[in-house]
């Protein structure tokens, strides 16, 4: 009873340990979200933004919020010019798209990242995305230049004595070496990972470090010995403060493929399944398709051959959605198994072929010639300490200019064979089109290339309506005002955004369809631009329903601007309110787009009457061919895409307008 006792106030001891850790981070997160709302737009509120990102990214299931503190980064740094800040945002980019499975994306932001701290001489940061491009290069399985970059982190690291640093790097080449089958070397940088880390007495990668060393023995077949590596990585992990059901995922997967070794398939799929419950929480495709090659493997041995393909082929769709050729060789390696127990040999066959294939094309002579060239050049290096810590500035714009020149050549490949492949895909279709002598579909063919010629004749109208002569006409007149009355400051601001919409505006209109995110973001733009002009007089709110993901929703480009211009021109510049009120709505409701645009302006009534006293009386053409886009793009599905609204009180007053638009999404 006395050791039940003492044992449970420790329990609670813990507990509240968490509790107050976690508070005091919320606590430091709510001071820095305070200190945003204070702020001016200056540099410290940029430095505030990225800790602000700092503190969301650690928490993987916060990749949508991490992202728009990444975009707050990028857009007050390019607004005050401050380099430093637009590198940082580049590194938050990287990070995010990293745990979305984005490698390729990843990999550019490091790069810009990259060459910015390198004209700086910033050895610390070097390292820093050195080691992230490292992990983004084997996460595509492209070990070549994984190790390069681990390699010149490592040795930066240990010159200027970041240990931290070098003690990631080697875990990191130990990781690559265990895949590439060498396990003597990987033990050999796990275990000089591992002394640093205990030098530093960093106990969560202690105990990664002891889960790596358990994945050498595994892969070697000792599972015993594996399982007993992984059981004291688990009991440091669960006595460590926060929130680490990442890693705590990892190690329940490696003991699941550890019983599977041992025969032991109930105990597998008992743990691969719990790491599998804690992985969906988190959007990281290749972590989710690996652990579903340890349940799909468990259930094949558990002849449950029916879950075992469904939850093989959702492995294999999401390692090839990210590029994961290793994870996407072993899961076809086990569908082939799975076909050879079901005595579905074509099953099994195929699979074998897709898995060889994988495997030849990352294990192959000359890259393996490569990998142990680095090898020996880096132990070289570290034995005659003769490596400087950085490369001259020449060099380093030599070997950028070879690698753009590599990347020009590629292209240019790349594009003859596009275009030879094109030739061959028109050559093929026309013949078949010769051939073709059935009169319905001819009309069909003729119909729909009809309907493309005048969706397209409508997209280039509406193109020319928004930048018409009169508002660039206006916008160029209130810069020439600001200029002679020597606002220099405001004119510079001015111009400045007026640039960047029209950047916007001509980048958004190469592409029939944007993303939501893009329209909304030339959107902001456009109204910040009125609001300039207007000295304020215009306020906006934006309220996009957050079950709408605003990078995957595609919508025709340019669609919104006309509204919102009306609104502004129309109903708020007449207004004898204090402020002009505009408020836009996004919802999303059976594949459409609901975007309801609200202004408290004079009203349709009271903005004709001031037309018609207008001495200009050009008439807009935006709405009525935004409106005859929308009805192409509906497919005649509905007959009403533009709704507008007149709000009036009770007396018959005019509040303002409300135009509701449905549009098609994909």
């Amino acid at each position: 009873m006395k050791t039940n006792f003492f044992t449970f106030l420790l329990l609670t001891s813990f507990c509240f340990s968490v509790h107050e850790l976690a508070a005091q981070r919320q606590q430091e997160l709510d001071s820095l979200l305070f200190q945003l709302k204070t702020l001016p737009p200056n540099i410290d509120k940029a430095s505030t933004y990225i800790n602000v990102f700092n503190s969301y990214i650690k928490n993987k299931s916060e990749l949508e919020r991490s992202k728009k503190y990444a975009d707050s980064i990028y857009l007050l740094s390019t607004d005050l010019n401050y380099d430093f800040g637009i590198a940082s945002s580049h590194y938050s980019y990287a990070k995010v798209k990293f745990f979305q499975g984005k490698f390729e994306e990843a990999i550019d932001h490091l790069n810009s990242y990259l060459e910015y701290h390198e004209k700086q001489g910033d050895s610390l940061r070097i390292t820093q995305g050195l080691f992230q491009l490292g992990k983004a290069y084997k996460a595509e399985s492209n070990f070549d230049e994984s190790l390069k970059n681990l390699y010149r982190s490592a040795t930066i690291s240990e010159k200027i004595g970041d240990n931290d640093g070098l003690a990631l790097a080697y875990n990191t080449i130990a990781n690559i070496n265990r895949s590439l089958k060498k396990y003597d070397e990987a033990l050999t940088y796990y275990n000089k990972a591992k002394d640093i880390f205990i030098a530093l007495k960093d106990t969560k990668m202690q105990a990664m470090s002891l889960m790596n060393v358990g994945n050498v023995h595994g892969t070697q077949g000792d599972y015993k010995e594996a399982i007993a590596y992984y059981n004291s990585a688990l009991k440091l992990i669960e006595r460590l403060d926060g929130d680490l059901s990442f890693q705590k995922a990892i190690i329940l997967g490696n003991i699941g493929g550890s019983y599977n070794g041992l025969n032991d398939y109930e105990n597998a799929l008992k743990h691969h399944l719990k790491a599998n419950k804690i992985r969906r929480t988190f959007k990281n495709k290749r972590t989710m398709a690996y652990g579903l090659a340890g349940v799909g493997e468990s259930y094949i041995n558990l002849n449950r051959f029916d879950e075992a393909e469904k939850s093989l082929n959702e492995g294999i769709e999401l390692a090839s959605n990210i590029g994961a050729l290793n994870i996407l060789s072993d899961l076809h390696e086990l569908k082939s198994d799975l076909g050879k127990k079901k005595g579905d040999y074509k099953m099994a066959l195929e699979n074998t072929e897709l898995s060889n294939q994988l495997r030849d094309s990352i294990f192959n002579e000359a890259s393996n010639k490569q990998i142990a060239e680095l090898q020996t050049k880096y132990q070289t290096a570290q034995k005659d300490q003769e490596i400087a810590l950085l490369t001259k500035d020449n060099e380093l714009k030599e070997k950028e200019a070879q690698q753009q020149s590599a990347i020009k050549i590629t292209m240019l490949i790349g594009f003859f064979l596009t275009l030879l492949l094109a030739g061959l895909v028109v050559y093929t279709l026309r013949q078949r089109l010769k051939n073709q002598k059935i009169i319905a579909a001819k009309n069909e063919e003729i119909k729909i290339s009809n309907l493309k010629k005048e969706l397209g004749t409508l997209e280039m109208k509406a193109l020319r309506a928004q930048m018409n002569p009169h508002f660039l006409f206006n916008c160029m007149n209130s810069i020439n005002t600001m200029i002679l009355r020597n606002d220099n400051a405001t004119a510079s601001k001015y111009l400045t955004k007026f640039s960047k919409l029209v950047r916007l505006m001509l980048e958004n209109s190469e592409n029939p369809k944007v993303s939501l995110q893009d329209e909304l973001e030339m959107l902001n733009a456009y109204i910040a631009l009125e609001s300039i002009r207007f000295k304020g007089k215009i306020k906006y709110v934006l309220d996009v329903s957050e079950a709408i993901d605003r990078e995957s929703i595609l919508i025709p480009s340019m669609i919104l601007q006309p509204f919102v211009e009306n609104a502004i021109w129309h109903g708020l510049m007449h207004t004898t309110n204090e402020t002009g009120q505009l408020s836009i709505k996004v919802q999303e409701k059976n594949d459409f787009l609901h975007c309801s645009i609200l202004d408290n302006g004079v009203g349709r009534e009271a903005a004709l009457k001031l037309h018609k006293k207008a001495t200009s009386k050009n008439k807009s053409m935006g709405i009525k061919i935004t409106t005859d886009r929308l009805s192409l793009l509906t497919k005649e599905k509905i007959k009403e895409v533009v709704k507008i609204i007149d709000l009036k009180d009770e007396k018959n007053n005019a509040l303002g307008t409300q135009v509701d638009i449905l549009i098609p999404i994909s």
